[in-house]
């Protein structure tokens, strides 16, 4: 093989081109640069290394002009499939200096990322060490730690920390400290700090468990709950688990920051770690991704906990590129010990529970219905266009508050658009008996509620002729009381409960995404005369579709604010957030109106 002469610094381009010319694989040939670079760089000035790398993918090319872009060289190199199947997502410097920021402070630090890829967080970890104080020997050598299953990966990171030091004048390495290992079902460090690490930062694989290229396999998950010492959904995000880990890792005094969905916050499977959190720390700030970070059609946060912190000390919220404080109500992490989970950290408004509820809940009153990945695919199947009179087949789109656009607004089911779609339940008897029993269940009197929403909006389908596509929930109770039910989920101060409870979870950090069992718990209003006026108002809208306005609305809105105790701001706030009320309206639901989406 061709290398280039070992007596000069090799052009990041030649080692590439060299690397494409011999036909090796995209490990082999990323392998084969950072080996190179890592053997060479530490006897050069760092001028010679900025050198465009015309290579590979790259669109448009990387130019290696320090040892960050080597991390994104990595991530160009691997096939889509292996970036989705190993949750590999490149992190931007703005966000790892951030991140380090915030979880980083004296120059004398132990800093640990448990899956640091091409050493993103490490490379920011280094710059916060030596600004802070260290020599760079000190910082790349002594001071930071890492691993990750990628053995590719760990030679890359340990390139770029060699680049890194030789532009500062000097020589490193190799770096013992950088280690191939999974941390989540051992200790891959036996030399580590007795007492633990002052921080872990980093931005472990997103791993969801509901495709099976991500899936754990069961005796993998025992290893990792044994490793924690903690119960673990088959379905938590293994950020999640990363998550408990470095908590579990660090010293008591000292921060963990990583980077998570922000499902972490609210998802039923995460409770588990959100609860090993907090019985060894507090949040003391969290980093809300604006959209900018990461192409991984995954909303992201950055939970910045501290060991051993108080629980009463009020949470620092920021968000964006430039790490701005997010306005928002005053949050503790005893807050987010009594409630069901994290949510409110994304929440505009804590509302919690409402100032004033009565006793019981919807549970009492009606049962909530959802329909799940069969249900979705066999309707989908079976759906026609027009046929009559066949049941009606209603996606989130079709759905505002009080009112229904089947036949009026096109739907989009399984990538199609359809103008009336409706069920042909002899195809659907064709195609899963099981299913047609679920819908013809369905096909009676009933609210339907959609998910991915800016505030609850609630239809009552009086004739019981309309069948919900995942993810629309039915909400079923006797004739008497739909309407009733329905000036309860308009309720303003309902709609922030929701928010508070389950944000995070939808396709946009404001969005509702409630399941079944969330419905069957929320609160009953406590003043009775106002909800019957309510509940009349709302009965004089059925089957009028002028009367569903946003005037209209307002005016129910109002009477159950009052119900509930709340206050002009919470009405306010909901009003700027039912369709058609602005720019607010969110790009979840904008989206949902052209189509159903994918069952979650």
């Amino acid at each position: 093989m061709n290398i280039p002469a070992a007596h000069r610094v090799p052009r990041v381009g030649e080692l590439v081109q060299w690397a494409v010319n011999e036909e090796l694989a995209p490990a082999e040939a990323v392998s084969a640069v950072a080996a190179r670079l890592a053997e060479t760089v530490g006897a050069c000035s760092w001028p010679e290394l900025r050198l465009a790398a015309h290579h590979i993918g790259a669109d448009p090319p990387v130019v290696v002009a320090d040892g960050d872009e080597l991390g994104l060289l990595y991530q160009n190199l691997l096939s889509a499939d292996d970036r989705r199947v190993g949750g590999v997502h490149y992190t931007p410097r703005w966000l790892a200096d951030g991140v380090v920021e915030s979880a980083v402070g004296a120059a004398k630090a132990s800093v640990l990322d448990p899956a640091m890829g091409g050493g993103a967080f490490l490379l920011a970890a280094a710059r916060r060490l030596t600004a802070t104080g260290a020599t760079v020997g000190e910082a790349v050598e002594v001071r930071l730690w890492g691993s990750d299953i990628d053995s590719v990966a760990v030679a890359v990171a340990e390139a770029a920390l060699v680049c890194w030091a030789a532009a500062a004048g000097a020589t490193v390495g190799p770096l013992a400290r950088l280690v191939v290992a999974d941390p989540l079902v051992g200790d891959p460090w036996p030399d580590r700090p007795p007492d633990g690490f002052d921080a872990v930062v980093g931005n472990p694989p997103f791993l969801g468990q509901m495709r099976s290229t991500t899936t754990r396999t069961a005796d993998y998950g025992a290893d990792v709950a044994a490793t924690l010492g903690l119960g673990v959904s088959p379905y938590c995000d293994t950020a999640a688990l990363f998550l408990a880990r470095a908590v579990s890792l660090a010293r008591v005094g000292g921060r963990v920051a990583l980077v998570q969905p922000q499902s972490l916050l609210s998802a039923a499977d995460a409770a588990s770690v959100r609860g090993f959190v907090l019985d060894r720390g507090s949040i003391v700030e969290l980093w809300e991704d604006d959209g900018e970070a990461f192409d991984a059609g995954v909303r992201t946060c950055v939970p910045v906990v501290q060991l051993a912190a108080a629980a009463d000390a009020p949470i620092r919220r920021r968000r964006g590129a430039d790490f701005s404080v997010s306005p928002g109500p005053t949050l503790t992490s005893t807050h987010l010990a009594e409630a069901v989970s994290w949510a409110p950290l994304l929440a505009s408004e804590w509302a919690g529970q409402p100032a004033r509820r009565g006793t019981g809940t919807l549970g009492d009153l009606a049962r909530v219905t959802a329909g799940f990945r069969d249900e979705y695919y066999a309707i989908a199947a079976a759906t026609v266009d027009g046929l009559e009179p066949a049941p009606r087949v209603v996606t989130s789109g079709l759905l505002d508050p009080l009112a229904l656009h089947w036949g009026t607004r096109e739907a989009r089911i399984a990538k199609r658009s359809w103008k009336r779609p409706a069920l042909d339940l002899t195809v659907l008897a064709r195609t899963s008996e099981r299913v047609q029993r679920w819908c013809n269940d369905r096909l009676r009197p009933k609210i339907l509620l959609p998910n991915q929403t800016r505030v609850l909006e609630p239809v009552i389908d009086a004739d019981g002729t309309l069948v919900p596509l995942t993810p629309v929930l039915s909400v079923e109770a006797d004739d008497a009381d739909l309407a009733r039910i329905a000036a309860v989920l308009l309720a303003p101060p309902i709609s922030a409960w929701a928010v508070a409870r389950r944000a995070g979870t939808g396709l946009s950090s404001g969005a509702i995404r409630l399941a079944a069992r969330d419905i069957a718990v929320v609160p009953l209003p406590s003043d009775g005369a106002a909800w019957a006026e309510a509940t009349a108002m709302v009965e004089s809208t059925i089957g009028d579709a002028t009367a569903a306005a946003h005037g209209r609305l307002l005016e129910i809105a109002t009477v159950m604010n009052r119900a509930y105790g709340g206050d002009d701001e919470v009405l306010a706030w909901w009003g700027s957030r039912l369709p058609g009320a602005g720019p607010s309206r969110s790009a979840a639901h904008r989206r949902n109106s052209r189509d159903s989406g994918q069952p979650a």
